[in-house]
């Protein structure tokens, strides 16, 4: 198989559950694959300050589910992470084209390790963190103060007149994420 490799700096960039997996990626041994990390309105935790109780009413978490999945993983017992453990509400002409719900698997996947402020401590490479004005399901205006009180100043940009799902369609909002990239990288 032929792998790509591109020419100049390397960006990761995440959305929503996307942005936990991208800090859990900084934080990790592989984060100078990328030469920086843009996070797009990220999940950082449940525990958060800047996370909307269910998120906004757009996620029903199934935590009974959770916990017992929790529970046979420590004893070794896997095989049951492909069940859903949270659905999203999502009209119906959509969920063919979107996810509806995520697995245990992919719930775990999504989203920093469970101590996100470790993560967050332990990213090394530049990185920038976009959310918009009107997102429903984060409170826009407390991501600086999550990860300052983690230890890593991180510029966070916050998008006008825009909303959660607006900040990957809007061009205002594509825009802000293109400027953030050229930031990151020097442009």
């Amino acid at each position: 198989m032929n792998a790509a490799k591109p020419l100049g700096k390397k960006s990761l960039v995440g959305f929503s559950a996307g942005g936990g997996f991208v800090l859990r990626f900084a934080a990790d041994g592989r984060r100078s694959m990328f030469h920086n990390y843009l996070l797009l309105s990220p999940f950082l935790s449940q525990d958060a300050s800047t996370y909307r109780p269910d998120s906004g009413g757009w996620v029903s978490v199934g935590m009974p589910r959770i916990l017992g999945l929790v529970a046979l993983n420590r004893l070794g017992i896997s095989s049951f992470n492909y069940l859903p453990v949270t659905a999203y509400a999502l009209p119906p002409e959509v969920q063919k084209l979107l996810t509806p719900s995520y697995s245990f698997a992919l719930a775990l996947n999504f989203r920093p390790h469970n101590d996100y402020r470790a993560d967050i401590s332990a990213t090394s490479q530049p990185m920038e963190v976009l959310v918009g004005e009107k997102d429903d399901q984060f409170y826009p205006e407390r991501f600086s103060s999550e990860f300052s009180s983690a230890g890593r100043a991180v510029p966070v940009t916050i998008v006008p007149a825009t909303g959660h799902i607006e900040l990957t369609l809007k061009p205002e909002a594509v825009q802000a994420v293109v400027k953030s990239i050229g930031r990151l990288n020097g442009v």
